[in-house]
């Protein structure tokens, strides 16, 4: 008997906030949690990183959570300024973050 095999669909993107984003053609961007870079220690950095966030960058919340991180739609201004924050901790407690432009752009 054969088995039908569901392909892999990428998570939904789902509205996380209220508040406008930079979206401008080309220039939007889809940022995933990379759990598999930080192996076991995920969770934990994840959850320091969570908690550390400025009030300014609580829009990239879901992308830190420890068990089911959410991919997050966000414009260049988001990237560079949640890159930046990332970048300023110490190298041990950075979680592992992809960046994707959107497709559909020019």
């Amino acid at each position: 008997m054969f088995k039908l095999r569901r392909r892999h669909q990428p998570p939904q993107l789902r509205l996380i906030s209220e508040r406008p984003l930079s979206l401008v053609g080309s220039r939007s961007f889809v940022l995933h949690a990379r759990p598999q870079d930080n192996g076991a220690m995920w969770a934990a950095l994840a959850n320091r990183c969570r908690r550390a966030l400025p009030a300014d960058l609580q829009w990239a919340a879901p992308l830190l959570h420890a068990d089911h991180p959410l991919p997050v739609l966000c414009g260049e201004v988001e990237v560079r300024e949640l890159f930046r924050w990332v970048n300023s901790l110490p190298s041990t407690e950075r979680v592992s973050i992809g960046c994707q432009r959107r497709a559909g752009g020019t």
